[in-house]
């Protein structure tokens, strides 16, 4: 991400898959979690995430320090299983629907049925309790 999809009043973004534009209004948590991004650069370059040289971090590095970070909360946390970048994508929309939010939007998608497609596997089905008894009657 450029440091200048950071702006004063949040982060404004453009998906590389729809072309469609996003904006994220700061909250203290999102702010805290991309000032602590930048403070992992040796050098800070044009891009939020760096490497060494302060120059946008390649794929196979980020991966890298994905898994090395990882492997690093599996042993000092309480978190039980591994997550991708992916996963937390999927988090947030299931997150957003549940709580009666627009999923659609918030993923960028530009057709309800892609999402709808996305959270059917995420969604756990409510099966109401069969009373033989009553139905007997």
């Amino acid at each position: 991400m450029p440091l200048n999809a950071l702006r004063n009043d949040g982060i404004h973004f453009k998906s590389r898959k729809t072309g469609r534009k996003g904006f994220i209004p700061w909250t203290p948590e999102l702010k805290a979690a991309v000032t602590a991004l930048k403070t992992c650069n040796q050098k800070q370059g044009l891009t939020v995430v760096c490497d060494r040289s302060g120059k946008p971090m390649s794929d196979s590095a980020f991966q890298n320090r994905w898994r090395t970070v990882m492997t690093d909360a599996l042993k000092n946390t309480d978190l039980v299983e591994r997550f991708t970048e992916h996963d937390l994508r999927a988090k947030h929309a299931t997150d957003v629907d549940a709580a009666g939010g627009d999923a659609t939007a918030n993923l960028l998608h530009d057709d309800k049925r892609t999402t709808d497609g996305y959270l059917r596997a995420k969604k756990a089905v409510t099966i109401k309790a069969w009373n033989r008894r009553k139905s007997e009657g």
